[in-house]
């Protein structure tokens, strides 16, 4: 009859076991599993003790508070006493919010205490790379210690703390604009602009190109006063996360002295594959910028007109008039010889009271690409000398295979 009794019992106290058990399991059954990667003993004591004394893990202290990226296996930082003593373990729990719920728990860990006396430092890995599952937001972490005791297991310590998981895209985007910063302006970003930026990219109201336009022609960049050189190499570090080839930025450097705006080298950079390839790294759309000034039409056109600056007026070309110059031949409204004329007889070519052999000599210069041979030279300037006008001198480059020549080159007719 005793006997009976006993079994029915232990019976009952197992079912009640077992029950405990699967009311445990569903709760955690969706929970994930955290992932130890390290465990190191940093000091063994044989002859620690305490009275009374129990196993504890502690979260590490700079975890309180931090922020982390989903999308990433983040490793969550314990230290560990033990005492030696046996049937000791520890929970770890996640809960999405900043309560514990177990509706709200994400991920676990259960791991029994190891018996040797001493502290150890463990890393446990939490893999967030579900972002479906792990959006951003505020996170509970508690780590709790139990021991056995006749009556069962007993919490011994208890410690919780929150963290902030973000979007790995928003930290991406910030991430980008950073460098932008430190590529472009050369200092680290100020955190209302950094925010900015970086919330404009993540809510989709701008694009890699638009954002790094905005950078390049900032007034604290204008303020930079950098050569084309300088801003070419600029460039190819922000853009292109390199430094420049030498072919390439030749060609650019080539293109910016010969009229074209930064603007539009600038867009050559934002429409190549290399931005593209950058702007996927950091996982923002590319976009695109436009150029509307007629000296970014054409670069040969552009180039025929600055060289007219340049040789014949000695002087760098002001954009407003390579901007008209170059429209007109653009438009075919005025041939390059018109436009040449519209140099050599303007009032600030007048202003410069040339000497006939200086008129000359400019336009060798100018028409022919090259300085005047002697016999050359002493012809035309007898010529003016015995009252040529130097509109008929004009027209007599103006209409050589010299000339002719230099405009081919530059693709007009």
């Amino acid at each position: 009859m005793k006997f009976n009794k006993w079994v029915k019992s232990v019976t009952a106290a197992v079912v009640l076991s077992l029950a405990l058990s699967v009311t445990a399991f569903g709760a955690e059954a969706d929970a994930d599993e955290l992932t130890m990667v390290t465990s190191e003993q940093t000091e063994m004591k044989e002859g620690m003790v305490g009275a009374g004394a129990h196993a504890s893990i502690y979260p590490d202290p700079t975890m309180y508070d931090a922020t982390f990226s989903n999308n990433t296996k983040i490793n969550l930082l314990f230290n560990v006493r033990t005492f030696g003593n046996d049937m000791e373990r520890y929970e770890i729990r996640i809960f999405k919010g900043s309560t514990e719920s177990s509706a709200n728990l994400v991920a676990r860990k259960n791991a029994d205490f190891n018996t040797t006396k001493g502290t150890s430092d463990i890393t446990y890995s939490w893999d967030t790379t579900d972002y479906s599952k792990y959006t951003p937001g505020t996170y509970t972490i508690s780590c709790t210690s139990f021991y056995n005791s006749t009556n069962g297991d007993v919490v011994n310590q208890k410690e919780m703390f929150t963290v902030t998981l973000e979007d790995y895209r928003l930290i991406l985007d910030r991430q980008f604009v950073q460098r932008l910063y430190e590529k472009v302006f050369q200092r680290t970003a100020d955190t209302a602009g950094l925010n900015d930026w970086s919330n404009k990219l993540y809510n989709g109201t701008t694009t890699g190109a638009t954002t790094a336009w905005n950078f390049f022609f900032s007034p604290e960049f204008g303020n930079k006063n950098t050569t084309n050189e300088q801003y070419v190499n600029i460039l190819y570090q922000a853009l292109f996360d390199r430094n420049a080839d030498t072919e390439g930025k030749a060609n650019w450097v080539s293109l910016l002295d010969n009229g074209v705006s930064r603007a539009y080298v600038l867009k050559g950079f934002t429409d190549s594959s290399e931005f593209n390839n950058l702007c996927s790294v950091y996982g923002i759309r590319q976009g695109t910028i436009t150029t509307s000034e007629n000296r970014d039409k054409n670069p040969q056109v552009t180039a025929f007109v600055n060289r007219l600056y340049t040789i014949a007026m000695n002087r760098a070309a002001d954009v407003n008039g390579l901007n008209d110059w170059t429209g007109k031949l653009l438009a075919k409204t005025k041939t390059p010889k018109q436009v040449a004329s519209g140099f050599v007889f303007s009032q600030e070519m007048a202003n410069r009271n040339l000497s006939n052999q200086e008129y000359v000599t400019m336009l060798y210069r100018t028409m022919m690409d090259r300085e005047p041979d002697e016999a050359g030279l002493n012809d035309w300037v007898t010529r003016l000398q015995s009252g040529t006008s130097r509109q008929s001198v004009f027209d007599g480059f103006a209409d050589s295979t010299e000339f002719d020549n230099i405009v081919r080159a530059y693709g007009l007719k």
